[in-house]
């Protein structure tokens, strides 16, 4: 018989081993303190900072690889379309030896205009500020080969050609008529076929005014003006002179305006309304300077021996120019917090180079001596000097201009 155990009546149970009073079995938790949840805080907060430093820093330096890489494509792509168009300048016009000659037109009743022939003109830029390139070419659909004359009277309507015919011209072609001995006093002239190829006179080429003629005027009724001679009677283009078939004259003048390259382009047509030069368009972003110079061969060997931005006075000069060295200057759009690009140097040390520029834009105009490019903001008051928180990247290169070399 088991024995009996005595136990008073408010007695409470036994406890389990290792279970605090009031909790069942199998329903024990800890808690964290309040000194355990601020360092918890106080790391995460510092993680928090630690990934946003590292980000803003990643960040940063894709816009400044981004922008560089920008720039690079920017530079590229604007000499890459300088030197096409270069290459193709000339291209109708200077076929027969008539590169220099002044060129005098009229369309309809505006007045008259006048421009060089010749493949490019340079117009500089005051003060270092960037040059204007004005380009000019045919664009017709024919190759022009020069078609000699057997003369031409200021006051007749068509054109005799000596030994040759008629071939290739199309009514509203334009037409250059260049005179043997050329002169800024006995000028070259812009007419308009006014005729289809009549097979019965293939050596007869009409230019007859009207309708059919906007860029035709009579010779009497511009003395001494618009064609050369002192009456209507006068010899404009003497025999030995030649005509060119253009097609469609058309003129592209680049410049840098609103710190991008700008592009604006005329073409002359028997279709034109006016001879206004349309609005320039910007053709590359963040393109901020362009500098060129004449290419010129002195010696007559047709190897380009002075390079210079002086602009030539005479038809002989112009027909010197057988090439151009062009460069341009791209910027980085992105705005960097320090400065990453040199003040621009004294002149003295400009001419010296890159060796004692830096980092800051130099080209060199001759191939030989060295001197600083234009940006933006170098007459600037600020005392960071803003142009040096961009980066810039310079593009050069050297257009032989093949349709002033071939011209015979």
């Amino acid at each position: 018989m088991p024995a009996c155990v005595y136990r008073p009546l408010n007695a409470r149970p036994g406890r389990h081993p290792g279970v605090r009073p009031g909790v069942r079995p199998g329903m024990d938790q800890r808690g964290v303190t309040l000194v355990e949840l601020l360092v918890g805080m106080a790391i995460g907060l510092f993680a928090v900072l630690l990934i946003t430093q590292v980000a803003i820093l990643f960040d940063s330096q894709k816009r400044n690889t981004t922008s560089g890489a920008d720039a690079q494509i920017n530079g590229a792509v604007a000499l890459h379309t300088l030197q096409r168009d270069l290459q193709a300048a000339g291209f109708g016009l200077t076929a027969g030896g008539g590169a220099g000659c002044l060129v005098r037109y009229k369309l309809l009743a505006e007045g008259r205009g006048e421009f060089r022939l010749t493949a490019a003109v340079i117009r500089n830029g005051d003060d270092g500020a960037p040059d204007e390139l004005t380009l000019h070419s045919s664009a017709g659909k024919d190759f022009a080969l020069p078609l000699k004359l057997k003369g031409h009277r200021r006051d007749a309507t068509q054109f005799d050609l000596d030994g040759a015919i008629h071939h290739g011209i199309r009514k509203g072609d334009l037409l250059l008529a260049v005179p043997q001995n050329f002169s800024d006093t006995l000028w070259c002239n812009l007419f308009n076929a006014s005729a289809d190829r009549d097979n019965a006179a293939l050596g007869v080429v009409k230019h007859e005014a009207g309708t059919d003629g906007p860029w035709n005027h009579e010779g009497a009724a511009n003395p001494g003006s618009l064609y050369a001679g002192v009456d209507s009677t006068a010899v404009n283009f003497p025999p030995g002179s030649h005509l060119l078939n253009i097609g469609v004259l058309r003129t592209r003048v680049y410049s840098i305006a609103g710190n991008s390259l700008q592009r604006s382009t005329r073409e002359f047509s028997v279709g034109s309304a006016n001879t206004a030069t349309p609005a320039a368009e910007a053709i590359q972003p963040q393109v901020v300077d362009l500098q060129a110079v004449y290419g010129k061969d002195s010696n007559a060997d047709r190897i380009a021996d002075t390079w210079n931005n002086t602009p030539p006075t005479t038809p002989a000069e112009w027909a010197q120019i057988v090439a151009i060295r062009v460069a341009v200057v791209a910027r980085s759009s992105h705005f960097e917090k320090q400065a990453v690009t040199n003040e621009r140097p004294n002149e003295t040390a400009c001419s010296s180079g890159p060796a004692a520029t830096g980092n800051y834009p130099v080209w060199s105009p001759d191939g030989s001596t060295w001197a600083c490019l234009s940006v933006p903001g170098l007459d600037s008051s600020e005392a960071d000097k803003p142009y040096t928180h961009y980066r810039y990247k310079v593009f050069e290169t050297l257009v032989p201009l093949r349709n002033m070399l071939w011209q015979s």
